[in-house]
C-alpha cells in the first residue's frame, strides 16, 4: 500500500491528554467486581459474580457479555459464543455482541460467520473498532489483503476524529494501528503506541495487563528484550495466568535458546488455556528444538483441532511433514525457518 501517515499527525496526538476511566474501581459496582476477578485471572469468581448478577432481569444483556469474556480466557469458545448467543437474543441490536460473537467464530476459523457478524456489527454502530479489527483479520487470513489494509488504516482516522479514552478501545486502535505500520512502513505509529496508546490505556485502567502485553510484544518485535521481559513481568503481576502474556515469555526465552524455560511458560499456558493455538504453537517449537519431531506433529494435531487453517500452525505442519521425522531435527528447523521467512516475504505484505 502506498498509504503514509504524516509524523506531524501523531506529533499533536501524542499532545492531548487521556482522560482516565478507572482510575478509581467502583467497589460498589458489582459488574466492576466481576471485571476485576477477570483481569487479575480469577476465573472461578468471575463466573460466580456473573451469576449472581444473572438473577436480575436487566442485566441480560451485560452478564453473558461478562461470561463470554471469562470463557474465552479459558479456551471454552463454543460456551463463549453461547452466552453471546444469549445476549443477541436479549438485545438484537447490541453491536458489542455482535461483534464479540465475529471474534469468536473468528478464532474458530469459522471465517464466513465471522465477516458476516463483523459486518452486521458495522451496520448497527458503523464505528465499532472491535468489528472493524474482526474484519480485518479475516480479511487477511482470507488473502483479501488490500481490503484489510484498509480497514487497519481506518483505525488512524478513527482514533484522529473520535479521541477515545477506555483502555479497551485504545488497545484496539493499537493493534489496528501497528498492522497497518508494518505493513506500511510508517515507523511513527510504532513510538506512538509504545509511548501513547499503551501508557492512556494504563491511566484509565489499571488493571490493564493487555497494555504491558502489547507494549511488551511490540518492544520484542524490535529486539528490545531488555525492556520487553519487565512489561510482560508487570502484565504477570496483574494477572498471573494471563496465557498470551505467558507465550510471548515463552517465546522470548526461546529466542534465547533457553528451552526450559519456553516449556514452563508453555506448560502453564496450556494449564489455564488448554485450546490456546499460540501455546500450542509454542509447545510445537520447544518439541522440535528439542528434536521431539513425534511430539511435535501431536501438538500440532491439537491445535489443528481448535483451528484448522491457522496460518503458523499448517507452516509447522509443512515444515515437518510426516515423513520428517526420519529427518535429523536441525534439517527440520532450518526448513521451517525458511518457509516462515517466504510465506512473510510474499504473503504478509498487501499489494501497492
Amino acid at each position: 500500500m502506498a498509504h503514509r501517515l504524516p509524523f506531524a499527525l501523531f506529533v499533536v496526538m501524542t499532545l492531548l491528554p487521556a482522560v482516565p476511566q478507572r482510575a478509581v474501581a467502583e467497589e460498589d459496582d458489582p459488574f466492576e467486581t466481576a471485571r476485576i476477578h477477570l483481569q487479575k485471572g480469577r476465573y472461578e469468581e468471575a463466573l460466580e459474580a456473573y451469576d449472581e448478577l444473572a438473577r436480575t432481569k436487566e442485566n441480560a444483556v451485560r452478564v453473558p457479555l461478562g461470561k463470554g469474556r471469562v470463557f474465552q480466557a479459558l479456551g471454552e469458545l463454543e460456551k463463549a459464543a453461547e452466552q453471546l448467543s444469549a445476549a443477541r437474543t436479549a438485545d438484537a441490536r447490541s453491536a458489542q455482541a455482535t461483534a464479540r460473537l465475529a471474534e469468536i467464530r473468528f478464532l474458530q476459523a469459522n471465517y464466513a460467520a465471522a465477516e458476516q457478524l463483523a459486518a452486521a456489527a458495522l451496520k448497527l454502530d458503523g464505528r465499532h473498532p472491535l468489528a472493524k479489527i474482526v474484519l480485518a483479520d479475516v480479511q487477511t487470513e482470507t488473502g483479501r489483503l488490500q481490503e484489510a489494509g484498509e480497514n487497519y488504516h481506518w483505525f488512524v482516522r478513527f482514533y484522529n476524529r473520535q479521541q477515545p479514552n477506555d483502555a479497551e478501545t485504545l488497545l484496539l486502535v493499537a493493534r489496528g494501528t501497528l498492522q497497518y505500520a508494518r505493513w506500511s512502513s510508517a515507523s511513527q505509529i510504532f513510538n506512538f503506541a509504545l509511548n501513547t496508546l499503551c501508557p492512556d490505556a494504563l491511566k484509565a485502567d489499571k488493571q490493564s495487563w493487555q497494555a504491558y502485553h502489547v507494549s511488551g510484544n511490540l518492544l520484542l518485535e524490535k529486539y528490545n528484550r531488555a525492556q520487553a521481559i519487565p512489561e510482560f513481568k508487570q502484565a504477570l503481576a496483574i494477572n498471573p495466568q494471563a496465557v498470551p502474556v505467558l507465550v510471548s515469555l515463552g517465546q522470548a526465552a526461546l529466542q534465547q535458546y533457553d528451552l526450559n524455560g519456553a516449556a514452563e511458560y508453555a506448560d502453564r499456558a496450556l494449564k489455564t488455556n488448554p485450546h490456546s493455538v499460540p501455546a500450542l504453537n509454542l509447545k510445537t517449537d520447544v518439541s522440535i528444538a528439542n528434536g521431539q519431531l513425534t511430539a511435535a506433529l501431536k501438538t500440532i494435531d491439537k491445535s489443528l483441532k481448535v483451528n484448522p487453517h491457522e496460518q503458523r500452525t499448517l507452516a509447522r505442519q509443512a515444515a515437518l511433514d510426516r515423513k520428517s521425522t526420519r529427518l535429523n531435527s536441525s534439517h527440520v528447523v532450518i526448513s521451517y525457518a525458511a518457509f516462515c521467512l517466504k510465506k512473510k516475504k510474499n504473503s504478509h505484505k498487501p499489494p501497492h
